[in-house]
């Protein structure tokens, strides 16, 4: 099972492995974040001579500066009926930019032109190749790794439009990483997402409970446009987000909201 990271030392962006126990720096010779995604059999190649160890990296966002960040709503059906929406028979697909994201261990922000924040644990595809109209039955070709986001939603914004972009897209609100789980050969059941604010777990769900399954959603974003490697798709939280609790529990200053998927990891944050 193999996980890589970027993380950052002296100014400068580099690629880790970690093993479950360990980090280690890759080589930085002839070996990039994106050429892992193509193709993980790099990771092969590597002899263990030439792993550095490394004590507590500072990790960035997995993903290169042209990735583009794709997200389905509404794609679980626990989640669909707390918020009183019909289930999807098409992916509700909007986009979030790069600046609303934070890497892990850094803190989420919060603005002073709201106080509804809210968490939204999620399991996360990278994308590899490139291709438009890419069928469902071979969707799997073109699944890099796996990772975890929080889709971090201002609700008061999101509720203003029937267009979800500014309530999604709030500076350094939401968060992805820090590990790329590599190789498509997972199935969602392998992926169980759990939620927690402040050590308390709010959200509890297998992956395989999505409305529509990965394989579909790259069908039909494929449709529109070609997806590239290191694309990101965000597919969906399950139900027990802050906003349907009852009263509302919205993100403070000083929580700590952590996102867990087993094989994975974890994506820890702070709310700042």
């Amino acid at each position: 099972m193999h996980k890589i990271f970027k993380f950052t030392e002296n100014n400068f962006t580099k690629v880790g492995l970690f093993d479950g126990n360990q980090h280690y720096e890759l080589p930085s010779v002839d070996l990039q974040f994106k050429e892992l995604l193509e193709d993980a059999n790099h990771l092969f190649r590597i002899a263990v001579s030439d792993l550095k160890k490394i004590d507590n990296p500072q990790f960035l966002l997995p993903f290169e500066d042209a990735a583009r960040i794709f997200a389905v709503g509404l794609n679980y059906q626990d989640h669909a009926a707390e918020v009183a929406f019909d289930l999807p028979k098409y992916p509700n697909v909007f986009t979030r930019f790069q600046t609303s994201f934070v890497a892990a261990n850094n803190d989420i922000k919060l603005s002073n032109n709201s106080t509804k924040f809210d968490y939204e644990g999620e399991l996360a595809v990278v994308i590899k190749g490139h291709a438009k109209n890419i069928k469902a039955e071979e969707a799997h070709n073109y699944i890099a790794s796996f990772t975890i986001a929080n889709d971090v939603t201002v609700r008061d914004y999101q509720g203003k439009s029937t267009q979800w972009l500014l309530g999604k897209n709030f500076d350094n609100s939401g968060s992805i990483g820090p590990y790329v789980l590599i190789g498509s050969q997972y199935s969602l059941q392998d992926f169980i997402i759990t939620t927690r604010l402040n050590e308390e777990i709010v959200q509890e769900a297998s992956a395989d409970q999505m409305v529509i399954n990965i394989s579909q959603i790259i069908a039909v974003i494929s449709e529109s446009l070609a997806l590239k490697t290191g694309d990101i798709i965000l597919t969906g939280t399950p139900s027990g987000v802050g906003y349907k609790q009852n009263p509302s529990r919205f993100l403070k200053s000083g929580d700590k909201v952590e996102v867990e998927i087993s094989n994975i990891g974890k994506l820890i944050n702070y709310v700042g």
